[in-house]
């Protein structure tokens, strides 16, 4: 008994190798791999895509949106740049308008000017030489533009 007893003890005394575990342990892992593979395969990633699926419309309809507000900007760019010329030609037209009404008036004022001073020395008579003379006691003595110089003097 003796003998049977050590044999056992030799038996049950050998260590099992640490690099391949025993068949009970690898049959339960890959038992738990599975049910861990099928519960992810069936809930997870649909819903992981799911996720996924509305993220990337959420993102499309963003770009588009911002596209779309991208198109406003510039049409309402274009359209700003457009009127703005329009106001600068028309405050352009103006301008010359206002020129050449400055130039009328001028013209006008002068005209007018001249045809009072013609009325003027038609109503005085004889053409106002002597009385422009009486005007300016300087002026009398000579008429020469010499003369009158060196009585300035």
């Amino acid at each position: 008994m003796q003998e049977l007893l050590v044999t056992l003890a030799a038996e049950e005394g050998e260590t099992p190798s640490p690099l391949i575990p025993a068949i009970y342990d690898i049959t339960w892992s890959a038992v738990c791999f599975v049910v861990i593979l099928f519960i992810f395969w069936r809930v997870v990633l649909p819903r992981m895509n799911k996720l996924l699926d509305e993220r990337s419309t959420a993102i499309e309809g963003n770009i588009a949106k911002a596209d779309e507000a991208q198109r406003k900007a510039e049409a309402a760019l274009q359209e700003y740049t457009a009127a703005l010329a329009d106001a600068r030609k028309e405050a352009g037209e103006i301008r010359d308008a206002a020129r050449e009404d400055g130039k009328k008036i001028v013209a006008e004022a002068k005209d007018s000017a001249a045809s009072e001073a013609a009325r003027e020395r038609s109503s005085r008579g004889g053409g106002g030489t002597a009385e422009r003379r009486r005007e300016h006691p300087a002026m009398h003595w000579s008429s020469s533009p010499a003369s009158r110089c060196a009585l300035a003097n």
